[in-house]
């Protein structure tokens, strides 16, 4: 069994915009924090954008956000990525519209590869105006 990848990063923003020419890309509006006026909240955009880096080969990738509070998952999707090398870094982006937090408090996203935990990012959600 090769070992897994290891997560550079996991950036949580409002959209990710790459660069037609280099390729680049510029993560904008980065948080940890959704302010809402109501509970449930529904997130227009919610962008994922991650780093790996020490793979091997084709690997499955999966995402999935959920509440710490009650272990209710927001969301989960995936993908394959292929390694050409271990030194290579794979940058991967997941764009989800229209998410419904149910309620306030503390969420976190998590990004696997072959079944095997990778990195996370904890955000809140927090009711304001209240």
């Amino acid at each position: 069994m090769t070992e897994p990848p290891l997560g550079i990063a996991l950036i949580l923003c409002d959209s990710i915009i790459t660069d037609a020419k280099t390729g680049k890309n510029s993560l904008i509006g980065l948080f940890n924090n959704i302010n809402c006026t109501t509970l449930p909240s529904v997130h227009a955009r919610f962008c994922v954008f991650a780093q790996l880096t020490n793979g091997q080969g084709k690997q499955s990738i999966d995402v999935r956000c959920q509440s710490l509070q009650d272990d209710e998952i927001i969301f989960q999707t995936g993908g394959e990525v292929e390694f050409q090398n271990p030194n290579q870094v794979i940058e991967i982006q997941f764009e989800l519209m229209n998410l419904t937090f149910p309620h306030d408090g503390r969420y976190t996203v998590e990004l696997e590869a072959e079944g095997l935990p990778l990195i996370e990012s904890r955000f809140n959600v927090s009711l304001i105006g209240q």
